[in-house]
């Protein structure tokens, strides 16, 4: 056995300890592909041995020197037979490459994802924006949102201004094309963020989130980073909503043009949605890095069976520290039923906001037909695009109800086939954890951040 040398497939690279986690001991990443998986110590130290030249004796040796654990060549086999090779971290002469199996489909992550802009379109970008972080700017900044803040509601008067953009016919492409910019620099925000601490981002695209159409940025490199830099990166998307709130709302006090004090409050509102932490919004990671749990929701289901007794054939989960682990549960007992509660009522409401959509398609059909008639093309444009983006949300909603089946559907097989498992079981024989009290690698992480996806982290 002494003489199996291990490897590390393609792609899988040990990169360091998470920092600033809430577990009890250390956690650490190894890279695999586009994503993380956080492991403990002696799996991380194995991982990083496996580098094609070292033996198993020779790993075993250096796993001794280096950690608290006395190894054997024969823990070291079992070790990566049993836990390496299925997650996708090592191969050896017994066992193929594995590729990582893909994730499933969920309606909590972001869906029908299209990357628009790669690593480099974005950090030609960000590389300026970062500056924005810097505390003399930062500070200008935030005094200057402020300032437009209080201005607005103060003196601006939104809700007249809202209520003169809903009176104005065809208003919906000029108002949406505001927000769009708005959200699109929104994602910069976390980019140059990231920059800002030393990552670099992966990815921009759109998506679909829950029901909502959505911008995202694949921030996922921010794992490397420390606390501090994955919370401003958390913040960032919000800090550049709030700066396009404040262009928006200075341009519409100098001008009087209502659309722009519009788009500045409904940019608010977007920035309280977006803090809400029960869905994977910027308030959810905000939340994650600030306990120091990678992505709460990945780590739910592992803890729950464990704790029900359904996972007593595989290690434990990683221990949280009191605090976290007391906040952890207070937040999963507030989300559940917050994320059931808001299927329900999207679910009991669809009838009625798929007749009042197919009323205004129908309203804006009929101008179409009459710009069209009298040859106002600037004006059938802009109802045809009025139809699309009143369509946009329709289409994400039957896309949401079929992801939603399609995730029923698969949890009611594995139900099936775990009770069909159990009972195919003959009683009296106990089925030991191969790995003793190695402790378990926890979810793979990877977060799409911003405009409703981390996704899209």
């Amino acid at each position: 056995m002494g003489a199996v040398i291990p490897c590390r497939p393609s792609g899988v690279e040990p990169e360091g300890r998470l920092q600033g986690s809430g577990f009890v001991e250390e956690q650490w990443l190894v890279r695999r592909g586009r994503e993380f998986v956080q492991v403990g110590e002696l799996l991380y130290r194995v991982v990083d041995l496996a580098d094609g030249v070292t033996t198993l004796d020779e790993i075993a040796r250096e796993l001794t020197e280096l950690t608290q654990w006395e190894v054997t060549t024969g823990d070291v086999g079992l070790i990566i037979r049993t836990r390496l090779v299925p997650l996708g971290l090592i191969v050896d002469d017994d066992a193929p490459e594995r590729a990582p199996s893909p994730r499933p489909v969920s309606p909590l992550l972001a869906n029908a994802r299209l990357r628009v802009l790669g690593p480099r379109a974005i950090d030609s970008v960000s590389r300026f924006l970062q500056h924005l972080y810097r505390p003399p700017l930062l500070l200008a900044a935030l005094v200057l949102i402020g300032i437009s803040q209080l201005w607005l509601f103060l003196q601006g008067d939104p809700s007249s201004a809202f209520q003169q953009v809903v009176a104005t016919p065809l208003s919906l492409p000029l108002i949406a094309g505001l927000l769009i910019v708005a959200n699109v620099f929104h994602e910069f925000g976390h980019a140059a963020a990231l920059r800002y601490g030393g990552g670099r981002a992966r990815a921009m695209g759109a998506g679909v989130y829950l029901f909502i159409p959505i911008f995202y940025t694949d921030v996922t490199e921010s794992y490397r980073l420390g606390r501090r830099a994955r919370i401003r990166t958390d913040l960032g998307g919000l800090y550049f909503n709030l700066l396009a709130a404040a262009a928006f709302i200075a341009a519409g006090a100098a001008t009087g043009n209502p659309f722009l004090l519009a788009a500045g409050f409904l940019i608010d509102l977007d920035v309280a949605r977006q803090l809400i932490p029960f869905i994977r919004l910027d308030g959810y990671w905000l939340l994650a890095d600030l306990t120091g749990i990678p992505d709460l929701y990945s780590h739910a289901g592992p803890r729950l069976k464990h704790r029900l007794g359904k996972g007593r054939g595989g290690p434990a989960p990683a221990p949280l520290r009191p605090r976290v682990r007391r906040i952890f549960a207070a937040y999963m007992l507030l989300a559940l039923p917050a994320i059931v509660g808001l299927m329900g009522y999207v679910a009991w409401h669809a009838p009625a906001i798929f007749s009042r959509t197919e009323a205004a398609v129908s309203a804006r059909a009929e101008i179409v037909n009459f710009t069209v008639a009298r040859e106002d093309w600037g004006h059938a444009l802009l109802a045809v695009i009025e139809i699309m983006l009143l369509a946009l949300p329709i289409l994400a909603l039957i896309f949401f109800f079929a992801v939603l089946v399609r995730a029923a559907a698969r949890l009611a097989l594995r139900i099936r086939a775990a009770a069909t498992s159990a009972r195919s079981q003959r009683p009296g024989i106990a089925h030991a954890d191969a790995t003793g009290s190695f402790q378990a690698a926890e979810p793979p992480v990877s977060r799409p951040s911003g405009g409703g996806s981390r996704s899209a982290r």
